[in-house]
């Protein structure tokens, strides 16, 4: 029975010291031995013996009966640790899941911005130089505007001061023919001073022609002073590399490049490549004996040739077969001068001379 009580007294006694945990271990030690010397002598003390090995199973099994509950009870909690342990991980790996798919969608996200965002950058750059190319060509076209305005003023300036004076002569003798009418009446009614009217008007009308006679030795000078002009004004042209013929000025280049860049270099002139209207036209461009720029081209439609100020072809002066280009040669220049009809279809991009035209105004 002590040896039961130490027994209850050893599970119900709290955790203690290392001395109460020492005399534990003695306690359990004591117990082994007196258990084994009973199973080895059972018959040792008779029947007393027998009542106690009943409780000393007793107690053994109720201690296995502990011992199992106690690890029921550990593996219960064992298996719900794993299941909400492996619960969670799946819940996490869900959520990364979650967040990697989304990261990956705000990843693309953000590249289609980013391309976007370049496109447009890429669309300013090109709205920007194409609206300065626009600018600086509408600044040309003003300054030539405003210079063309400057010369036709000073061509009316002149125009009206001659009209003017045409006029006043005109009121000059219409004003003597009125007085020479009068003078005309009165000697009719006054036929004894007939003679002498008529002799006043024939000094008059001496005077008069003399006058005239004055007046267009003066306008015949003038005549000759404008042409000696002219001839001066076209000699300085010449110098400058300008040639005139039937009312244009036309600028044969010294250098070659392909037809826009020849049409460029003739619009910052004031000019344009030249348009051939005639035969007597199409000679004078072709006694240079160089392969020139005109300005005709069919680049808009295929096989509609166009002059550069808009006009359709309506007179022709190709070569033998031409054109004969199709897609590849949208450009006309002249090449066979040695021909009757020069004209030839070349490819845009080849380097040739070019001849530009600048009309005079009407």
């Amino acid at each position: 029975m002590d040896q039961l009580l130490n027994i209850y007294a050893n599970v119900e006694r709290p955790p203690g010291t290392a001395s109460t945990r020492k005399r534990e271990m003695q306690s359990s030690e004591n117990i082994y031995e007196n258990v084994l010397i009973h199973t080895l002598e059972p018959n040792r003390t008779g029947p007393a013996l027998s009542g106690v090995n009943d409780v000393r199973k007793s107690s053994c099994r109720a201690t296995a009966v502990c011992l199992g509950l106690l690890c029921l009870l550990l593996l219960t909690g064992l298996i719900i640790l794993v299941f909400i342990y492996t619960k969670s991980k799946s819940e996490w790996e869900m959520e990364t899941a979650l967040l990697n798919n989304s990261y990956n969608n705000l990843m693309k996200k953000r590249d289609q911005l980013e391309t976007s965002y370049n496109d447009l950058i890429s669309e300013k750059h090109r709205l920007e130089n194409s609206l300065t190319n626009q600018k600086e060509q509408l600044q040309t076209r003003y300054n030539q505007l405003a210079l063309e305005k400057h010369q036709l003023q000073e061509r009316l300036d002149t125009s009206y001061n001659n009209l003017t004076k045409e006029r006043d002569q005109l009121q000059t003798s219409y004003n003597n023919l009125i007085k020479a009418k009068d003078q005309f009446q009165t000697s009719c009614i006054n036929l004894t001073k007939e003679t002498d009217q008529l002799q006043e008007r024939f000094e008059t009308l001496t005077k008069d022609r003399n006058d005239l006679r004055r007046k267009l030795q003066d306008a015949e000078a003038s005549w000759k002073n404008m042409t000696k002009e002219k001839a001066d004004l076209e000699r300085m042209l010449n110098t400058f590399g300008w040639t005139y013929f039937k009312g244009s000025f036309y600028h044969i280049s010294s250098t070659k490049k392909n037809w826009q860049q020849s049409r460029d270099d003739c619009l910052q002139k004031g000019a344009d490549l030249i348009i051939i209207n005639s035969k007597e036209e199409e000679n004078f461009a072709k006694h240079f004996k160089k392969c020139l720029w005109i300005g005709l081209t069919d680049t808009e439609t295929e096989g509609k040739w166009k002059w550069v100020d808009g006009t359709p072809l309506t007179e022709s002066y190709w070569g033998y077969r031409e054109p004969n280009g199709g897609r590849s040669e949208n450009c006309g220049d002249i090449q066979f001068f040695s021909a009757e009809n020069s004209w030839n279809d070349e490819a845009c991009s080849y380097s040739c001379f070019w001849i530009c035209e600048k009309k005079l105004p009407p």
